[in-house]
């Protein structure tokens, strides 16, 4: 769902106003309205990932996903073993 507040031309919104900032409490109605909607999410972007957050889901772009949040398995302080080889 996308949200657009502004005008065709290069007029302004009033002192101090963004489009952004403005269109935050429609935002929050229209969300709220919508209410939970369990198994309906859109297909993040193949350069993000999705990683599990306060019971749901969020998308990360790759590369940027803090590390306490991946499921890596800690293997020990030796070398990694060879993909593909069987683990001890």
């Amino acid at each position: 769902m996308a949200i657009w507040l502004g005008t065709d031309r290069t007029l302004s919104l009033g002192e101090g106003e963004t489009g952004g900032k403005s269109v935050i409490p429609a935002w929050i109605r229209i969300v709220e309205a919508l209410g939970e909607r369990k198994g309906e999410r859109l297909r993040p972007p193949d350069e993000a990932m999705l990683l599990p957050w306060r019971g749901g889901w969020v998308a990360v772009s790759r590369g940027r996903a803090p590390a306490s949040a991946l499921p890596i398995e800690r293997v020990g302080d030796g070398p990694l073993p060879l993909f593909g080889a069987p683990r001890r």
